[in-house]
């Protein structure tokens, strides 16, 4: 952890074993002779995660839906004005205000459906990490005592 101290030097890390200053944080200390603590992103493999295609799909439909909104808008606004004039744009800007209103709440039901998307990614990894940290604890030895139940019995 690096923090300013005055207006030049940096605060040396310190070891998380003895305590002392070391000179760089991915170098062995020099006290203890401690390795460096290497902080690894958790890897998944991409087969491991679920697709969910079809709330992509909902996420694309929600922002193409969207953009066709705001497409029949113009397209309106140039008929409105080419038949009818500059007497046009009051019922217009009426109807636009609402039709934008509904384009911004499908645009952002899609980024909702993709921040779904990536929670659920994050949930999956999750739960695998977890998975590969309980299989590689050390269960207890075959010569420990079976648990007893609560009537007494040993679990089997």
């Amino acid at each position: 952890m690096a923090v300013w101290r005055g207006t030049e030097e940096a605060e040396q890390p310190l070891c998380p074993g003895c305590g002392a200053r070391r000179a760089a944080a991915d170098g062995p200390c020099p006290a203890c002779g401690m390795a460096a603590v290497r902080r690894e992103e958790p890897h998944i493999r991409t087969r491991d995660l679920e697709p969910y295609t079809a709330l992509l799909y909902i996420g694309r439909l929600f922002k193409v839906l969207s953009v066709l909104i705001a497409v029949a808008l113009v397209g309106e606004l140039v008929l409105g004005v080419g038949r009818e004039g500059s007497g046009s744009l009051g019922a217009f800007l009426g109807e636009a205000v609402r039709l934008l209103a509904l384009a911004g709440l499908l645009w952002a039901g899609g980024d909702i459906v993709r921040l779904m998307i990536a929670a659920g990614h994050d949930l999956r990894m999750s739960r695998i990490l977890l998975g590969r940290i309980g299989t590689r604890l050390q269960r207890p030895p075959s010569s420990a005592p079976a648990p007893s139940q609560r009537d007494g019995r040993r679990a089997s």
